[in-house]
């Protein structure tokens, strides 16, 4: 309407834009390609193709090279992997940067212009799309562990990464029990479709990378946590131990001056019968036994605290 010159991205974005609701911020989306780049899915059916023509034309639609590009394709002719013969002059074609179908002279057959047609725009785009899917949701998960690791390893404790493992770990569990599998359709040319493109995607390499990864860097995570469990345990355990030995001197000590007392005070008492059996005089016998149970008290004393001080210097050094 303007006059100037637009690109499909604008049109992307707006599109997505339009899903934005008032409690989301802008740019709610997140890129899990390239930025800026789509991913194209094409059936293009040409007539009148010379038959020379046809491996450049694979080459130049595989590549997704615009007509006025000069391309010089290799004589080898490509490989499964590259494409997949359907029909003669028919082929699929598969890259990490889109595929789709290129017929040549397709023959004039309701099958060959209506029914193939549909079946590719349908089918076969929903296996694309479905590989796809796989490959976007091991990359996130690839990145989640990543980002988990190394870029949080300084704010984050091991008992936070465990459990941001463990819920990578149910999602990658999730997907395998619901959106990874080896077989999809039982039609022979969808089924080779699909190995096809899960090839290209490299999808079982990539989740064999991801299985790993999750898989031993929660096993490391729930060892040092055991670790570091154990380790407290056995803190914990000392700690009791020197208190109760702790709680123990306290004891003694503050026993020592009970004995004492009770030594005392049955000093007295044995000094006032002798007192009254011999007839002696009884202060002087009380006096006499009590300057005996005062130096037993403090020889006793004495050596408490040497015992003291022998326990705790052990405790220190334990």
């Amino acid at each position: 309407r303007d006059g100037q010159p637009h690109h499909m991205g604008e049109i992307v974005e707006g599109l997505l834009g339009a899903g934005t609701t008032g409690d989301e911020p802008n740019g709610w989306w997140e890129e899990v390609f390239v930025p800026g780049m789509l991913l194209p899915y094409a059936s293009l059916f040409v007539d009148g193709c010379e038959p020379e023509r046809a491996g450049e034309m694979l080459f130049r639609v595989r590549n997704f090279f615009h007509a006025t590009q000069d391309v010089h394709p290799a004589l080898e002719p490509p490989d499964d992997a590259q494409a997949l013969p359907y029909s003669e002059g028919q082929w699929f074609f598969f890259s990490l940067n889109g595929g789709g179908f290129l017929a040549r002279d397709a023959p004039a057959t309701a099958f060959f212009r209506q029914t193939l047609p549909a079946h590719i725009a349908q089918q076969y785009f929903l296996l694309f799309l479905l590989a796809l899917q796989q490959r976007f949701v091991l990359m996130k998960l690839s990145q989640e562990v990543s980002r988990r690791w190394v870029a949080a390893s300084a704010d984050i404790s091991d008992t936070d990464r465990v459990a941001a493992f463990a819920r990578i770990r149910d999602a990658l569990l999730a997907f395998t029990a619901q959106g990874y599998f080896a077989q999809t359709m039982q039609e022979e040319h969808h089924h080779r479709c699909y190995e096809r493109w899960q090839q290209t995607f490299q999808l079982a390499r990539l989740y064999d990378e991801v299985n790993a990864e999750v898989r031993e860097m929660f096993a490391d995570l729930d060892l040092r946590q055991r670790h570091a469990a154990a380790r407290l345990a056995e803190q914990q355990e000392r700690q009791s131990k020197t208190m109760e030995r702790r709680l123990n001197l306290i004891g003694f000590l503050i026993g020592v001056p009970v004995w004492l007392f009770v030594l005392i005070n049955s000093s007295i008492n044995l000094g006032t019968v002798r007192s009254q059996l011999f007839r002696a005089g009884p202060i002087g016998i009380q006096w006499y036994d009590l300057l005996l149970s005062i130096g037993l008290g403090v020889i006793g004393v004495g050596l408490a605290l040497i015992l003291y001080r022998m326990l705790a210097a052990r405790s220190r050094q334990r």
